[in-house]
């Protein structure tokens, strides 16, 4: 696909997550949660860069930034000629 097009991936951001992965670790349960996290993280990050080497663009943005953040990957692009 991306051979032909542009393609934006776009992901959004659980603000939870992050919230999880910067808390205190208290408890044995926390560390299980917070390992979690970072192995969902992680994950998402080599997905991400798998993409890119595909030639696929990608965007993670929270919920609530996400409209102005698409907005501004557009524009980019089309700054880039890449459109």
């Amino acid at each position: 696909l991306a051979r032909r097009h542009a393609v934006l991936v776009v992901a959004l951001t659980d603000p939870d997550l992050l919230t999880a992965r910067d808390a205190e670790i208290r408890d044995p349960e926390g560390a299980y949660a917070w390992a979690a996290v970072e192995d969902l993280l992680a994950a998402r990050l080599e997905s991400f860069e798998l993409l890119q080497r595909g030639g696929v663009h990608s965007l993670e943005a929270r919920a609530g930034e996400l409209s102005p953040m698409v907005v501004e990957r557009y524009l980019e692009l089309k700054d880039r000629s890449l459109l």
